[in-house]
């Protein structure tokens, strides 16, 4: 896989995987105080909005590579 895919691919991924772990450790933290958990809404609007880009981005590669006759 050419440099610019993974570089590509790496910078789509990223703030997915650290919305995630930042979601993993609040669930963690409210288990652990006893507290209830806090309010999620921004954070899973984060990580839901990570994954539309990786969805846009994944549709768009896949469309481009069709037209241009590409294969892995």
């Amino acid at each position: 896989m050419p440099v610019f895919h993974t570089k590509t691919i790496e910078s789509i991924l990223e703030p997915v995987a650290q919305q995630i772990s930042h979601l993993v450790i609040m669930h963690e933290e409210g288990e652990v105080d006893g507290k209830g958990i806090p309010d999620l809404s921004a954070p899973v609007a984060a990580v839901q909005a990570a994954v539309s880009n990786l969805v846009r981005v994944s549709n768009f590669t896949f469309f481009v590579k069709m037209c241009l006759g590409y294969s892995d």
